[in-house]
């Protein structure tokens, strides 16, 4: 569970990650895996209104539902996710900010686009919404 509520959908960076996380759906941010608890470590969101959002404590709730373990071929744990709002972006530095991330692993967007094209299609958005979903 998460104590407040984002306008989905999000975007999820994760100190010195190199990976540019985008969701549009509550419970992908819920649901981990035993290792992947490590993920759970100064999380900051951005949400489709600007706002910020950082991550300050996270506990195990339980497992996750027999569904969620068979999506992900392992067993799986909900998580208690506490947030707090601590500024807002501008659409200009939240492009700015995706694109750095794009341009630390190029290789990887190559299924999106180059990284020309990808700046492109961020140019273009208009809302907060429409960027983050570029990289859905």
């Amino acid at each position: 569970m998460i104590n407040l509520k984002f306008s989905y959908p999000i975007f999820v960076f994760k100190k010195g990650d190199k990976n540019l996380y985008a969701s549009d759906k509550k419970d992908k941010l819920e649901v981990y895996s035993k290792e992947g608890g490590k993920f759970y470590k100064e999380l900051k969101v951005i949400d489709s209104n600007g706002y910020v959002y950082i991550m300050s404590s996270s506990s195990i709730k339980g497992k996750a539902s027999i569904w969620d373990s068979i999506k992900h071929l392992q067993p799986m744990y909900e998580m208690d996710l506490v947030f707090e709002k601590i500024d807002e972006i501008t659409l200009k530095d939240l492009k700015i900010k995706a694109m750095n991330q794009v341009k630390l692993k190029p290789k990887f967007w190559l299924p999106i686009d180059t990284v020309e094209g990808i700046q492109e299609m961020v140019d273009k958005a208009k809302t907060f919404k429409e960027l983050i979903l570029i990289f859905k």
